[in-house]
This record gives structure tokens, sequence and C-alpha cells, in this order.
């Protein structure tokens, strides 16, 4: 019972939606073109979610150890406030991002997937993974989503806490008082590199 508590109690104070790139919002393919370009794909059901969360005016971000146009592209589209590159010590990049959007670590969600994730998913209040994650990570995360990275992992993962915190009919609100098709309601807004 008490356990059940604390994640209730972890559910309710999350404020802020971490997530990692590469097989959290996406399947963690990486496929190169003959010249050399990267291209990842990205499920439109996890869109979804982020998407209610930017109309929810709750923060969203990336953190990632690897650096691409067309995630930022993909970020920007769904209103996430930053995204973080190059990142590999993603427990002090947290860290930074928290403080710079003046949300303590425990009110965070961080989903991630492999091992370089856990010390973020150890700092955050509350930790998810998809269900295709690592076992050390699947062994210590608050929440192991049903269906696998890229997915729809992070639309359930998100869909579980908003309903948490009883905002899911907010939601279901939004979509039926607005197309879902015309986006976040600052989608115009560019997302910019974090700086130091």
């Amino acid at each position: 019972m008490n356990e059940t508590n604390n994640l209730v109690s972890k559910v309710q104070a999350v404020r802020l939606f971490v997530f990692d790139v590469d097989g959290v919002l996406t399947d963690g393919h990486i496929v190169f073109d003959a010249k050399g370009e990267a291209f990842k794909l990205f499920n439109a059901k996890d869109g979804l979610a982020l998407n209610a969360l930017a109309a929810l005016k709750i923060p969203t971000a990336a953190i990632t150890g690897r650096t691409s146009p067309m995630v930022v592209r993909r970020c920007e589209e769904l209103g996430f406030l930053v995204v973080m590159q190059g990142e590999k010590k993603k427990a002090q990049a947290l860290e930074r991002l928290c403080e710079k959007a003046g949300v303590k670590p425990s009110a965070c969600a961080f989903m991630g997937d492999d091992v370089n994730d856990l010390p973020a998913l150890r700092m955050a209040g509350l930790s998810a993974c998809p269900a295709d994650a690592s076992t050390d990570i699947k062994d210590m995360a608050d929440y192991v989503a049903t269906l696998k990275g890229g997915e729809g992992a992070v639309r359930e993962f998100v869909e579980w806490v908003l309903r948490g915190q009883g905002l899911w009919p907010k939601v279901l609100a939004l979509f039926e008082e607005r197309e879902v098709a015309d986006g976040p309601p600052h989608a115009a807004l560019k997302v910019k590199p974090m700086e130091d």
C-alpha cells in the first residue's frame, strides 16, 4: 500500500516530461542513405500525446546523446521546450534543464531505454521506459510501458500520468474542440538548443 501511495505522489508531482530520443521517441533504428544522411522514424500516436501536453501547457523536453536536425524539427512540431543534443551525461543535462525550467527533479518525469539513461532516471521523480528497454532499466523504472519505443510507449506513459493527475478528460475535450491537425497552440515557436 505504501508503494502505491508513493507512486501516486510521484505521478501527482509531475510538472515536466523529459524523453530520451533513440529507443523512446523512435524505435532505435538509425537508417543512413547513400549520402550519409541519417533518418529516424517517429510515431504519430506519441505525437498526439505530446501535442496534448503542449495544449495543457505542460513542458516537454528531449535529452539525447546524438545530434540530429530531424530531432529538432520533430520536437519543434510538438512544442518541446528544449532539445538537448550531444549529451553524454544525461543526469547533468537533466539537472541543468530542471534548473533552467524552474522545476525540481522530483517534479520531472523521465523516460529512457538503456543504461546510459540510468543516472537521469534515478534523478527524476518519476521514471519510465518502453517495453523493449534494457533489463536494468525495466528493473528500476516506476513505469514500464506495454508498448515498445517508437511504437506508442510515449503516448501510453503520458496518458497514464495525465489520467493519474485527473487531466485526461481535459485532453479529450481539447480534441473535441479543435482539429488535431492544427498542432499545438504554440507550434510557431522555434525550439532552440539549450545554452549553458
